[in-house]
């Protein structure tokens, strides 16, 4: 009888201390986990590549696709809508926000980081127009093509990608991208 309740004592307390050691540690640790990992996909430097690949289709058509993709890549957290012209296979991404809102040469490194990102997985996809409260970027394909030098398909590997990431470090790098890929902004006219 002594022995059971010795046993008994034994495996409640081994339980109290696996139950703290679970909810005290591994389970905050993990959470911190998923915390960076989601600041991670904030910044075309760190955004993982794995996280978007299953958006990868051959038409732009497909109107959850391209909006699931959008809210996977870096300027996820301003609100945005979205307006799918198929005759001229164009995505309109529409932002609730104005684009002074964001630091310039950040949001130049996320609009080529997400125009590289939607031509390289949606084949027909040809212009993505990034309308913001005080104007407009226009992003081609064409011109994506031309300032990243291969078929754009052929980058999503993880090798090349991070040799992308790496060269979107650069500041000055960003700048002369985005001058062919993301020319101007169009003020809108208030």
């Amino acid at each position: 009888m002594v022995t059971r309740h010795r046993i008994i004592i034994v495996l409640a307390i081994t339980g109290i201390a696996l139950f703290i050691l679970i909810q005290g540690y591994i389970i905050p640790g993990n959470q911190a986990k998923e915390e960076q990992y989601q600041r991670e996909q904030q910044s075309p430097i760190t955004h993982d590549l794995g996280s978007i690949l299953k958006y990868k289709n051959k038409y732009m058509g497909n109107a959850s696709n391209l909006m699931n993709l959008f809210q996977h890549l870096p300027l996820q957290s301003i609100s945005k809508t979205f307006e799918l012209d198929s005759d001229k296979l164009t995505l309109k991404v529409m932002y609730s926000e104005p684009a002074s809102s964001v630091q310039e040469i950040e949001l130049k490194r996320a609009l080529l980081y997400n125009s590289l990102a939607a031509f390289a997985l949606v084949d027909n996809l040809e212009a993505i127009e990034f309308h913001f409260a005080d104007g407009t970027y226009t992003s081609t394909r064409a011109a994506t093509k031309e300032a990243f030098g291969e078929r754009l398909s052929d980058l999503l590997t993880e090798e090349k990608w991070k040799a992308i990431q790496e060269q979107l470090k650069n500041d000055s790098y960003v700048t002369r991208q985005a001058q062919i890929v993301i020319p101007a902004l169009l003020q809108t006219s208030q």
